[in-house]
C-alpha cells in the first residue's frame, strides 16, 4: 500500500514538472524569415529611395508559461563601397531605442522597427540578434536600395530642356518669381530642398541673391504633393548693367538637379518720343540737313545726350549691295532751332526739342541709309533710321546725252562705209593663214595632188584680196570667192585622211575607194563648183567608212573560205581533227559580219595556228623511216625525216601563233620541194630505163610533178601537195611492172597542206577629225594681217565698248530729273538715250528700263 502512494505522488511530481520544462524551451523568432543556402536565417528588404522603415515583428510560438523577457539589437548596416547606413534607428512603441527590451508571452508577438538612410545605390548588410533565455539568435540583414522604376520629379516652369533659367530687370533691386513643380503622379509627399548660389557680374561683381517662400528665406525642405507646386521668389540688388550668371539646384531623395540663372540688368526705355526723321534729297557735295524732333513724355525735365550716327551706309547706283561710309568721310554738326546752346541738352516737361542736324563732306551719289542713336543718362538708347538721296548737276546728263547724240552718228557713218570691205579683206587674210599654217605643218607629208589643192585654194583667196583692193569692184564678188573656198577647203583634211588610209589598205579594198577620192580631188580643184557639188563630195567621202568596211568584211569571208578549201584538201578520215580550226571560222565570218574586225582579226590567227598545229602533227604522224619516198634510200631518206620531224616539231611547240604558220609553211615547203625533186629525178630515171607497161603512168606522172615544181615555185603550196598526190597516184600504177624488174619506186607518205596565207591586215581605225575652224582670214594679195589689225583696233575697241556700256547701262533709269540718286552711272543710261538706243532697240530697251528700276 505504501510502495503504491510512493509511486503516485512520482507520478504526480512528473506532471509538475514537465510543463516547466517545456516553459523554459520557449520557441522565439521572426516569421518572415528565411533560410539561406549556408542554413542561417536571413531577412531581406528592398527600397526604391534613401530612407526606410522596416517593421519587424518578433513572435513568440509555443503556449508556455509566463512572459519571457526578450531583447533584440542590431548592427551598423554597411554598403559594398564601404559606406554605412547612416543615420540608423532601432524604435521600439515609437521612440528610439539602442537595444530593444520586452517581454513576450505565450503566443504573443511584438513589433520593432529598423529605419535609417541608404546614402548610394547598393546593397547594405547587417546582423539582427534575439537574446532569450541567454541564448542569441542572429539574423542576417540585407537592405537593397535600387534606381526607383518611377522616382519624384520636379522642375522649374519656364527653364530650357538644357537647364536655364533667363529675366531681364530694368530695376537694381529685383524680384524674381520661381514655381517649383512636381511633373509625377506618385502619391507619396516629396521633400524637395532648393538652394541658390551667389551670381556674377559684368566687371567681376558678385551679388548673394535670396531664396524666399511666403516672403521669408528657406531653410529647410519644401513639401511637394503630387502634381502639385509651391511659388518662390528670388530677390537681390544688381547694380551694374549687365549680365549676371548663377546656380540654383533642388534635391528628391537624394538626386540633385542644377538650373542655371541669368539676370539681364538694363536701362529702363527712353522717355523721349522721337517722331520719324523725313527723307531728304540733294546734290552730291552741298551741305544735307536733317530735322530732329523729340518729345518729352514726362512731367519733369530731362537731360538728353546730342545724338550720333551709328550705322551709315550707301547704296551704288550700278546695283551693288551697300557700302558702308567711312566716319572720316563725312561730318555732322548738331544745332538748336530755338537758337539756345546745344549743352545741357535739356528738355522741359511735356515739352519737345527741335535740333537741325547738318551733314556734310558726301560727295558720291547714291541712296544713303542711316540710324540716328538718341541717349539720356540712365536710359536705354533709342535708334531712328533716317534716308537721303544725293545726285549730280543737272549739266552733266545734259552733256552725257549730247555725247551719246554726236558718238552714234560717228558710229553708223563708219559701219555704213569701210566697215564691210575691212571686214571682208581680214576673213580673206585668216582664211589664207590657216591654209598656210596647214600646207606648212604637213609639207613633208603631202603628195603632187595635195599640194596642188592648197595652192589652188590660195591662189583663189588671193584673187578675191585683189578684187578687194579695187574700189570699183564690187564687195560681194570678193565675199563670194572666199566663201567658196572656206566651203571647199572643208573637204580638205577628211580627203587627205582618207587618201593616206587608202595607201595602207590592200590593194583590192583601196580599189573601191579611189573614185571616190577622185571626185572629192575634182572638187577641190573646181573653182566654180556649187554648193550641192560641195555637198555631194562630202557624202562620198561620208560613205568611204561603209566601202572600206564592206571590203575587210569580204576579206575575212575569203580567208574563213580558203581555209574550209585546206581543210577539204585532206583525207576525209583527217578532216574530223580540224573541228577547232572549223569553229573558228564559224567565229571568224560572224564577227566580219558584225564589222568587228578586231575580233575576226583575232579569230583568223587562232585558226590559222591551230590549223598549221594540226596539219603539222598530221604530216609528223605518216612520216615512218621504214617506208622511203618515191626517189629516197633508206640513208637519205631517215636523214631527210630527221629533219623535218625537227621542224615540225619546232610547229608544235611553238607558243606564238603567227610564227607557227611561218614554221608550218617553211617546213611544208621544204618537205614538197625535196620529195617532189627526188620523185621527178626517179621518175625521169625509171622513164629512161623503158620498163614496158610503165611508161603511160610514168609520164602523166612525171607532168604532174612539173606541176607540183609550178606551184612551188608560185608559193602555191596547197596545189603543189595536190600535183605531187596525183604524181604518186599515177606513178603507182607502174610500181608492179617495176618490182618485176627489180626496181623500187618507194612508198611515199601522204603530203599535207600548207596553212592559207593571212587574210586582210586590218589597218589602223579611222579618227575623222572635223578641219580647224577657218575664221574668214584680208586689200589686195600683198596686206598683211597686222596692217588690218592696226587698222581695225580702235573701231572694234570702241565698238565693243559701245556695246558693253549698253549691256551694263539698260537696266538703269534713262532721266534725271524722276530718280533722287542720279550718279556717274545714270550718265551712261543718258549716254544711251542720246545715242538713240531707244530707237533701235524699241520694246527690249523699255523692257530693261523697267528692269532697272526693280534693281532700285
Amino acid at each position: 500500500m505504501l510502495k503504491q502512494k510512493i509511486l503516485l505522488g512520482c507520478l504526480l511530481l512528473c506532471a509538475v514538472v514537465t510543463p516547466l520544462h517545456v516553459a523554459h524551451s520557449a520557441e522565439i523568432g521572426i516569421p518572415s524569415a528565411t533560410t539561406n543556402a549556408a542554413g542561417a536565417k536571413a531577412l531581406a528588404l528592398i527600397v526604391d529611395g534613401p530612407s526606410f522603415s522596416w517593421p519587424i515583428v518578433i513572435r513568440r510560438n509555443d503556449s508556455g508559461g509566463s512572459a519571457l523577457p526578450v531583447r533584440v539589437d542590431v548592427t551598423s548596416l554597411q554598403g559594398r563601397s564601404a559606406q554605412t547606413a547612416n543615420p540608423l534607428h532601432l524604435s521600439m512603441d515609437g521612440r528610439d531605442v539602442a537595444v530593444a527590451d520586452f517581454d513576450l508571452s505565450a503566443l504573443d508577438q511584438k513589433e520593432i522597427r529598423l529605419s535609417g538612410t541608404l546614402p548610394v545605390e547598393d546593397e547594405f548588410t547587417g546582423q539582427l540578434g534575439i537574446i532569450v533565455e541567454g541564448n542569441r539568435i542572429p539574423y542576417e540583414l540585407k537592405v537593397t536600395r535600387r534606381k526607383p522604376e518611377n522616382p519624384p520629379k520636379a522642375r522649374f516652369v519656364g527653364a530650357t530642356s538644357d537647364g536655364k533659367l533667363a529675366m531681364t530687370s530694368d530695376k537694381s533691386s529685383f524680384e524674381w518669381p520661381l514655381v517649383l513643380r512636381r511633373d509625377d503622379a506618385l502619391k507619396q509627399v516629396v521633400e524637395v530642398m532648393p538652394r541658390v548660389s551667389l551670381m556674377s557680374g559684368p566687371a567681376g561683381t558678385i551679388i548673394e541673391p535670396k531664396l524666399l517662400k511666403d516672403g521669408n528665406p528657406i531653410t529647410g525642405p519644401i513639401s511637394l504633393p503630387s502634381l502639385g507646386q509651391q511659388s518662390l521668389k528670388l530677390v537681390g540688388t544688381a547694380d551694374r548693367e549687365g549680365s549676371y550668371t548663377g546656380e540654383i539646384s533642388y534635391d528628391i531623395d537624394g538626386n540633385a538637379t542644377t538650373v542655371t540663372l541669368t539676370l539681364n540688368r538694363t536701362h529702363p526705355d527712353l522717355d523721349f518720343k522721337i517722331e520719324p526723321i523725313t527723307k531728304t534729297f540733294a546734290t552730291a557735295g552741298s551741305p544735307v540737313t536733317l530735322q530732329l524732333r523729340m518729345l518729352n513724355n514726362s512731367s519733369m525735365p530731362r537731360e538728353i545726350y546730342p545724338p550720333s550716327i551709328v550705322q551709315f551706309e550707301r547704296t551704288s547706283t550700278l546695283g551693288s549691295g551697300p557700302i558702308q561710309v567711312a566716319a572720316g568721310d563725312y561730318q555732322v554738326a548738331f544745332r538748336r532751332q530755338d537758337d539756345k546752346p546745344l549743352r545741357p541738352l535739356t528738355a522741359d516737361g511735356d515739352g519737345e526739342l527741335t535740333l537741325a542736324a547738318t551733314v556734310t563732306g558726301l560727295t558720291t551719289t547714291g541712296s544713303y541709309k542711316g540710324v540716328m542713336r538718341f541717349t539720356a543718362p540712365d536710359r536705354k538708347p533709342a535708334d531712328v533710321a533716317f534716308e537721303l538721296s544725293l545726285r549730280l548737276w543737272w549739266v552733266w546728263p545734259a552733256l552725257a546725252i549730247a555725247v551719246g547724240v554726236l558718238l552714234s552718228a560717228l558710229l553708223r557713218y563708219y559701219q555704213s562705209t569701210g566697215q564691210p570691205r575691212l571686214l571682208v579683206q581680214r576673213n580673206a587674210l585668216e582664211l589664207r593663214s590657216n591654209l598656210t599654217t596647214l600646207l606648212q605643218s604637213e609639207s613633208r607629208n603631202l603628195n603632187d595632188q595635195e599640194k596642188n589643192v592648197f595652192t589652188h585654194l590660195i591662189a583663189q583667196i588671193d584673187e578675191a584680196s585683189d578684187k578687194l583692193a579695187d574700189p570699183s569692184a564690187p564687195i560681194e564678188t570678193a565675199s563670194t570667192i572666199i566663201d567658196a573656198a572656206r566651203r571647199r577647203s572643208s573637204l580638205l583634211t577628211p580627203w587627205i585622211t582618207y587618201r593616206r588610209r587608202r595607201d595602207t589598205l590592200p590593194a583590192a579594198i583601196a580599189d573601191l575607194i579611189n573614185a571616190d577620192l577622185k571626185a572629192v580631188y575634182d572638187t577641190l580643184t573646181n573653182d566654180s563648183a556649187s554648193d550641192s557639188q560641195v555637198a555631194t563630195a562630202k557624202e562620198r567621202l561620208a560613205g568611204i567608212d561603209a566601202k572600206i568596211n564592206n571590203g575587210l568584211k569580204d576579206g575575212f569571208n575569203e580567208a574563213g573560205a580558203a581555209l574550209t578549201r585546206a581543210i577539204d584538201e585532206f583525207a576525209p578520215a583527217d578532216r574530223p581533227q580540224f573541228a577547232p580550226v572549223t569553229t573558228l571560222v564559224a567565229t571568224l565570218i560572224a564577227e566580219a559580219n558584225r564589222f568587228r574586225f578586231d575580233k575576226a582579226e583575232e579569230a583568223l590567227a587562232q585558226a590559222r595556228s591551230k590549223f598549221a598545229e594540226i596539219a603539222a602533227g598530221l604530216l609528223r604522224a605518216t612520216l615512218s623511216v621504214a617506208q622511203p619516198a618515191v626517189g629516197f634510200e633508206a640513208a637519205d631518206w631517215s636523214a631527210f625525216i630527221t629533219e623535218i620531224t625537227g621542224l615540225l616539231d619546232g610547229v608544235i611547240t611553238e607558243p606564238d601563233s603567227e610564227r607557227r604558220v611561218q614554221l608550218w609553211n617553211e617546213a611544208n615547203r621544204r618537205y614538197l620541194t625535196k620529195v617532189v625533186q627526188r620523185a621527178k629525178a626517179r621518175v625521169e630515171t625509171l622513164i629512161q630505163a623503158g620498163v614496158v607497161g610503165t611508161e603511160e603512168a610514168l609520164s602523166r606522172a612525171r607532168s604532174k610533178l612539173v606541176e607540183a615544181e609550178a606551184a612551188l615555185s608560185q608559193g602555191k603550196l596547197g596545189a603543189a601537195r595536190t600535183s605531187y598526190q596525183e604524181a604518186v597516184d599515177e606513178a603507182a600504177g607502174a610500181r608492179k611492172p617495176l618490182q618485176q624488174q627489180g626496181l623500187q619506186m618507194g612508198k611515199t607518205p601522204a603530203a599535207d597542206s600548207d596553212a592559207p596565207n593571212s587574210g586582210a591586215v586590218l589597218p589602223d581605225s579611222i579618227i575623222m577629225e572635223a578641219v580647224a575652224s577657218l575664221w574668214p582670214l584680208p586689200l589686195g594679195r600683198d596686206v598683211t594681217l597686222a596692217q588690218v589689225t592696226r587698222r581695225m583696233r580702235w573701231s572694234s575697241i570702241g565698238f565693243a565698248f559701245f556695246l558693253l556700256l549698253i549691256a551694263i547701262a539698260s537696266g538703269l533709269q534713262l532721266l534725271y530729273f524722276p530718280n533722287p540718286a542720279f550718279g556717274c552711272a545714270d550718265l551712261i543710261v543718258a549716254f544711251l538715250w542720246g545715242a538713240g538706243l531707244h530707237a533701235i532697240a524699241g520694246q527690249t530697251f523699255q523692257g530693261l528700263s523697267g528692269l532697272a528700276q526693280q534693281l532700285r
